[in-house]
């Protein structure tokens, strides 16, 4: 299994991510496993959590270079935020 280097790497980036992703498919693979996303509890702002999931989907859907798979995601982890009452 080849190794991602973290050095120049930035896991809050969705195309370093999208990189990396690549590698988790392949320990959940050799391991039998299955991939949870990333949890996303808030926010559709750029550089909020859902917005950089979304982010991260459409690039690593794109890659052609690492074999990124949004597909091997088994399980996302959404929370539903509830609006305050008054």
């Amino acid at each position: 299994m080849r190794r991602w280097e973290a050095t120049g790497h930035d896991a809050k980036d969705p195309a370093d991510y999208a990189e990396a992703f690549a590698y988790i498919i392949q320990a959940a693979d050799a391991h039998g496993l299955q991939i949870i996303s990333p949890t996303v509890r808030k926010g559709t702002d750029v550089n909020e959590p859902a917005q950089w999931l979304a982010q991260f989907i459409g690039l690593c859907d794109e890659d052609t270079t690492y074999g990124c798979n949004p597909d091997k995601i088994a399980v996302f982890d959404l929370v539903r935020v509830h609006a305050a009452r008054t």
